[in-house]
């Protein structure tokens, strides 16, 4: 096993060695709850730093496993960390269930005394353990039939949503949607078609015959046969997250969208990646141990550990549902107001002359999508005609409903009506069906983004506005920004391990230490390219909390260490990557994670990092202006 001292040795981490690590760690840890549970003497040094150092040991080689099967969503990976989990979870279960610890640390904190002789953070460190055993069931220590349907449930859930995740995993890398007429896809910015031409060439696809191309007026077509090329095509559609956002963007083809948007929604909803009895699986026994642990729902236990009870933060969630709904209606109305300003000057705004040839649909394992404009179909695999996804049924029923339109005297009604104040959500529904039934999610995003340009740019430059943007932000650039910002806001500053870089998952993972002055408050891993094996959200995570047991000479504190992960698109050799505006607000927001367990001054281990940060403070109170003040 590492120790504290010695960098993660990521490098090393193949799936043989996960379980390998599991093994000792299982004989280490229950030596050590032994050891725990026969102390007699309930005191603060007998008791909880032996406790901290335990659990210390147990999270950071778990944490570690779970964080490298979603860098590496291999089969090879997700065996080893089901088989580490198998290991790891009697522990897991023992320990908090343990009536001897619990028993200890109740003595410890209600001691007459334990205001004087214990500080305030161990104070706290008992009662968020305390707690956090209450929820994980041990009162039900003494029925062995309530312990054995708790560790049933247990297991059940944990095996749930690590196939919750692979479903979503598998849905993602199996869809593509190959365009090739190329009308439907001029306004999409250069960088998104050469990235779906380069998917399509990974295909060993090829141009074909009379398939217009995406300029207008068109170049000198290329032979038949020809690889992809960003003009001519074929395109690939993958849910990418640049190319998935690009096409929802920019692509002027409202049903292309329409298909996209609702492939992407329904992308883990099909046999073999179907979520749906996972999800109905994890409701039942989420209620089942809601209820094993006295709460009337899994909301109700959850919120135990939060800010707001489940009745508080339901008052809250009704008093913003007005607010939030007139908002809504407010940013959907302008996007209303420039479609019928569009369509006056004759433009196309429902996408109408665009629709032409069939869709075609091609089902292998519910999970691909192919579209083919004039019938030209190249499918991968044998259609099956017996079968028509939801997803397909509605987009082809949408070719025989009325014209779409807009109500432009309900508009401008609608607009009036909420300049004066706020109105409920029924009414902002009521509002928004009598001005148009017709616009629709797969909408939202290319309107925005037509507004957005309607006020940024001429409209010479709106349709190039994305490419336009992306070389002012490099990578590099922004992350310089970003690290410029801590340090005029805090007088932090970051540097990059490059010499005494430590080892890494990646080729492409930086690593960098966070300092203020020359103190360090912990060090962060940053891996910012999507990759077909790698999860593909954006997420942060601590690796290592700061520690003051687990301290060395000459700091005496050990440092924490987090890691976080975006989905850029790859830059091509040589060349810098640049980011879109939403690339910077993930990268923006997944640094603020770590800024938020690094800068924690918190040596309690227990309680360490954002162990005890609700996330209603973690990712909502910095909207507050209040909070900021």
């Amino acid at each position: 096993m590492q120790r504290d001292h010695e960098p993660i040795p990521f490098d090393k981490m193949h799936p043989s060695m996960l379980v390998s690590a599991a093994c000792v760690l299982v004989q280490h840890l229950h030596t050590g709850l032994d050891q725990l549970e026969s102390e007699t003497t309930a005191t603060w040094g007998r008791v909880v730093e032996p406790l901290e150092l335990l659990y210390d040991s147990y999270e950071r080689v778990t944490g570690v496993f779970e964080f490298m099967a979603m860098m590496d969503l291999s089969e090879q990976m997700e065996a080893a960390l089901d088989q580490g989990q198998a290991l790891t979870s009697g522990f897991s279960r023992r320990l908090h269930q343990s009536t001897a610890l619990y028993t200890s640390l109740l003595h410890i904190r209600n001691h007459e005394d334990a205001w004087l002789h214990h500080s305030f953070s161990q104070l706290r460190a008992l009662d968020h353990w305390i707690a956090k055993m209450d929820l994980r069931g041990v009162h039900l220590a003494r029925n062995s039939t309530q312990v054995d349907t708790f560790v049933r449930l247990d297991a059940e859930e944990a095996k749930l949503q690590r196939l919750f995740i692979k479903n979503i995993a598998c849905g993602t890398k199996l869809f593509h949607l190959t365009v090739r007429n190329g009308e439907h896809l001029r306004g999409v910015p250069p960088s998104i078609l050469a990235a779906m031409a380069a998917e399509a060439q990974k295909r060993d696809l090829t141009y074909a015959p009379d398939a217009p191309g995406v300029t207008h007026p068109a170049s000198t077509e290329p032979p038949i046969g020809s690889p992809p090329t960003m003009e001519w095509g074929p395109w690939t559609v993958t849910f990418d997250h640049a190319v998935y956002n690009g096409m929802m963007a920019y692509c002027p083809s409202r049903r292309l969208r329409q298909v996209i948007f609702q492939s992407f929604e329904n992308r883990a909803s099909m046999v073999p990646c179907n979520n749906v009895p996972v999800v109905e699986g994890l409701l039942q026994v989420r209620r089942e141990k809601a209820h094993l642990l006295g709460s009337s729902s899994y909301a109700d236990l959850t919120g135990r550990m939060g800010m707001a009870s489940s009745n508080q933060s339901n008052r809250i969630l009704d008093d913003l549902l007005n607010p939030v709904a007139s908002a809504a209606a407010r940013s959907v109305l302008p996007m209303l107001r420039l479609m019928v300003d569009s369509e006056a000057v004759e433009e196309d705004v429902w996408g109408e002359q665009l629709e032409s040839g069939d869709l075609r649909t091609i089902i292998a394992s519910g999970a691909h999508l192919a579209i083919a404009w004039y019938s030209m179909v190249t499918p991968s695999i044998k259609p099956k005609p017996v079968f028509v996804p939801t997803v397909v049924k509605s987009f082809m029923s949408a070719r025989t409903n009325r014209r779409p339109s807009i109500n432009r005297e309900a508009l401008e009604w609608a607009e009036n009506a909420l300049s004066n104040g706020t109105l409920s959500q029924p009414a902002c529904r009521a509002l928004l069906a009598n001005v148009t039934s017709h616009f629709m999610l797969w909408d939202v995003p290319y309107w925005a983004r037509r507004l957005d340009a309607s006020k940024d740019f001429s409209k010479q430059r709106a349709g190039a506005a994305l490419d336009h943007i992306i070389n002012y932000f490099p990578l590099s650039r922004v992350l310089s920004g970003a690290f410029g910002l801590l340090n005029r806001l805090w007088g932090m500053h970051v540097v990059e391990s490059v010499h005494d870089k430590p080892p890494v998952w990646h080729p492409d993972v930086r690593h960098f230490r966070l300092f203020n002055g020359t103190k360090l408050l912990g060090s962060f891993f940053f891996d910012p390219f999507s990759r077909p094996d790698k999860l593909s959200i954006p997420f942060s995570r601590d690796l290592m909390k700061r520690s003051e047991a687990h301290g060395s000479w000459p700091t005496m504190v050990r440092a924490p260490v987090a890691a976080m992960s975006t989905c850029f698109t790859p830059p091509e050799p040589g060349e810098p990557a640049l980011l879109t505006i939403s690339n910077i607000l993930e990268l923006f927001h997944q640094l603020g994670h770590v800024i938020q367990s690094l800068i924690n001054q918190e040596n309690q281990v227990l309680i360490a990092g954002t162990t005890t940060l609700p996330l209603d403070l973690s990712e909502v109170g910095a909207t507050e202006k209040g909070v900021l003040a």
